[in-house]
């Protein structure tokens, strides 16, 4: 059941903007993919915007009053019905760190807790012991979203791209415009050389109406292009950083210079 709900879900992905529109991703498609050199890897920089360090001592800086971080909540509870995204504009979001990696709080993004339908195929992929992978099959299983975030973010810091991007696109099959996985996702794409699937994730979590990920995903993505051989659209997206004076503009000014 759990599965012909996911699968129908799939069916019917639209985003707000259908120029935007992004075919789902596919399991098959993760599984065939190549994890790239460690040198080539990205968002994995200690220095990067969205590590917690940096990203609170940058809000320091900017003098931004974000909301207090709250302690995560990593039980799973009952689903709650009629989750509709929120479209309020705020000056000030609360976030989570999992494993000091920024998340926008859900409570940011959503009326009420999402939760996450596992299907039977995502179960079996969680769980190693086979018996609990039939005890659990038996079963609609559902995770809290803050849950299902945690674990997908802990195989990100654990250069599990594949497992953190079959975890994302799982998230976005049921909520495909949700911030915190089409960053993450993206970076995970780029990192396993699905460079045309990182760039419509980091474009559209750089363009997102919640903002939080705007800079470094407009950095991600122009990188992405520079790697897909698009180098005037590379170009012209580092001078646009560049000119915004923000936490990427001096790198940014060094990829344009000498071009």
């Amino acid at each position: 059941m759990a599965q012909r709900v996911a699968e129908q879900e799939r069916a019917a992905v639209i985003t707000e903007d259908p120029d935007h529109w992004i075919v789902p991703l596919e399991n098959a498609e993760i599984a065939a993919a190549q994890e790239q050199p460690a040198e080539l890897l990205i968002g994995h920089e200690p220095s990067a915007l969205h590590t917690s360090a940096v990203s609170l001592s940058v809000d320091r800086e900017q003098g931004i009053d974000r909301v207090d971080p709250r302690k995560p909540v990593l039980n799973p509870v009952a689903p709650s019905p009629d989750v509709k995204p929120l479209r309020t504009t705020k000056t000030s979001r609360q976030l989570l760190f999992l494993h000091d990696l920024k998340v926008v709080h859900p409570q940011e993004l959503y009326a009420s807790d999402p939760q996450m339908l596992l299907a039977d195929t995502h179960v079996a992929a969680r769980y190693h012991d086979n018996r609990s992978q039939d005890s659990l099959r038996k079963e609609n299983i559902t995770l809290a979203y803050t849950r299902f975030m945690d674990e997908a973010l802990g195989r990100f810091v654990r250069n599990d791209h594949k497992g953190c991007l079959d975890d994302l696109r799982f998230l976005l099959d049921q909520y495909p415009d949700d911030v915190n996985a089409l960053f993450y996702g993206g970076l995970c794409a780029y990192n396993l050389g699905l460079y045309d699937r990182a760039d419509k994730l980091l474009e559209r979590a750089a363009t997102h109406t919640v903002d939080v990920f705007d800079e470094e995903a407009a950095w991600y993505h122009a990188v992405t292009l520079e790697r897909l051989g698009q180098a005037e659209a590379a170009k012209e997206e580092f001078a646009r950083i560049a000119s915004q004076d923000g936490f990427y503009a001096k790198q940014a000014a060094s990829r344009t210079a000498g071009r």
